[in-house]
């Protein structure tokens, strides 16, 4: 829908220079669609970065308008380099794309703390540090695009998912301060929001290194949620290539959004989180979850109740907090 509503602010680039394009993540899925399809536009310098250039490089082949360099997100010497390199051939960055990620599945409880970390520093802290590096530079030419590919596991986090939720949450908040602050410069910043990409990525998700068995207590989340998220993403219309259309859209944008969702879940949930109380949407989410009823039956020691009793005892104890509230102000009067 992004090209029906912004169709009006879509407009050409600057025809007395090539605007360079910075890609962060070239290897991932959307970075590929994303940098082949920038490649194919000669009206931009686009450098195409990633730990592992060697697959890269058969992909798309290099041009005087396409660069592929080796840079290493986490890594602040080879961040350096890089920006160092680029400003010695090409002048400028004019536009920032992030396509960096990493996820793994874990219950919070058995994440490694090095399984954190790595999360942290290339979903969020690697990224953000790359920012910074341009920032002056593309301050200086007073207008520029920061963009970074976030997911919609930034706007809901999903159980099994906690790390890879947190890393994302924190991109979303760094990103929308960034907006404010960057907004005077002339310099726009924009997340876009997939939600279930169409793809194999999700049978090279890395699980916890802990075997679930049937005295495992995460066992029967693991069991429902790896079918199910596999179900959603199988089924989705939304691909890298699509993703990397809208990109380039996000990129022809004059002023575009903060928030892009890119896929209608990715759109259902945005709305759907900020419609629903707080109170409602967690039990409510969490009933929709595939045989949440059951999970951990085997070794829970949860004494549950019965809806209706709980109801009735919930009931009775607001109204004795209430009489003695009301009856306690007519003692002391």
């Amino acid at each position: 829908m992004y090209k029906y509503i912004y169709w009006y602010k879509f407009a050409s680039p600057t025809q007395d220079y090539k605007p360079v394009i910075l890609l962060t993540g070239g290897s991932s899925e959307v970075g590929v669609a994303t940098a082949k399809l920038l490649s194919s536009h000669p009206e931009y310098r686009v450098v195409v970065t990633a730990r592992d250039t060697a697959t890269l490089i058969l992909q798309i082949p290099e041009n005087d308008h396409v660069w592929i360099m080796p840079l290493d997100i986490v890594d602040e010497e080879s961040r350096s380099k890089a920006v160092e390199k680029i400003f010695e051939r090409w002048g400028r960055v004019d536009i920032y794309i992030n396509t960096s990620d990493i996820c793994y599945r874990s219950s919070l409880e058995e994440t490694r703390d090095e399984d954190d970390l790595l999360h942290m520093q290339k979903n969020y802290l690697g990224p953000v540090s790359l920012i910074r590096t341009l920032l002056p530079k593309m301050r200086k030419n007073g207008k520029g695009k920061i963009i970074n590919i976030s997911s919609v596991s930034g706007l809901l986090a999903f159980p099994t998912m906690s790390s890879y939720s947190a890393s994302k949450f924190a991109l979303e908040g760094a990103m929308e301060s960034l907006w404010y602050e960057l907004r005077p410069f002339g310099i726009d910043v924009a997340l876009v929001q997939p939600g279930f990409i169409h793809s194999a990525k999700h049978s090279r998700i890395k699980f916890s290194d802990t075997k679930p068995n049937q005295e495992h207590p995460y066992e029967d989340m693991y069991t429902s949620m790896i079918p199910f998220v596999a179900s959603l993403k199988n089924r989705s219309l939304s691909t890298p290539q699509s993703i990397a259309e809208l990109t380039y859209n996000v990129i022809r944008t004059e002023r575009p959004p903060l928030w892009v969702p890119a896929s209608f879940d990715a759109e259902f949930f945005y709305y759907f989180k900020r419609w629903f109380p707080r109170r409602v949407f967690l039990p409510f989410f969490y009933w929709l979850m595939p045989n949440s009823k059951n999970w951990g039956h085997r070794v829970t020691r949860k004494h549950d109740t019965i809806w209706g009793v709980r109801v009735i005892r919930n009931l009775v104890r607001y109204l004795q907090r209430r009489a003695t509230v009301l009856f306690g102000a007519k003692k002391n009067t």
